[in-house]
């Protein structure tokens, strides 16, 4: 055998075994969405008039293709909330909802927001208005540390639910 056939043979084989390691290391970094989250995502339509009249409303907005990282923001987005605000969404003053901003009837949501890729967004609602919105841009910094993707979920919040 050449040795130019064994160089190219096994380059080939370093190439494909790292390939195969990314996807493998990507895919334990993904939790799976819970049942719940998968069908709120299948049916997320929720019309302007339906979030919270009064109150923070954090809502992941999620294309119809849906990536592992995408997947992964959701998912860590919502144990952040979770965990750190039981108090608050039993008692209504934070809900936490999932949204397809590429489906027609959320276009409101695509200009109000800026969405332009999927993203967390916390919404102040007031006598059924909203009074202020944040987009959380570094959620796509910091999906690679889920620690530090919950703190910077759950400093916001604190926040927004503070007020002005």
């Amino acid at each position: 055998m050449k040795p130019k056939t064994v160089l190219t043979s096994v380059l080939l084989a370093f190439v494909a075994v790292s390939v195969i390691g990314t996807i493998a290391k990507e895919a334990r970094h993904v939790s799976p969405p819970s049942v719940e989250r998968v069908r709120q995502a299948n049916n997320a339509t929720t019309p302007d008039d339906e979030l919270a009249a009064d109150g923070l409303v954090a809502i992941y907005f999620h294309g119809n293709v849906r990536c592992p990282t995408c997947r992964s923001i959701e998912s860590y987005a919502h144990d952040a909330i979770a965990d750190q605000f039981g108090e608050e969404l039993a008692a209504s003053r934070l809900s936490w909802r999932v949204i397809n901003y590429e489906l027609p009837e959320n276009n409101q949501f695509v200009d109000e927001f800026q969405i332009v890729a999927p993203s967390v967004v916390l919404v102040a609602r007031q006598n059924n208005t909203t009074t202020n919105w944040e987009n959380l841009d570094r959620v796509w910094e910091l999906v690679g540390d889920q620690a530090a993707f919950a703190a910077y979920i759950q400093q916001e919040v604190e926040k927004q639910l503070a007020g002005p």
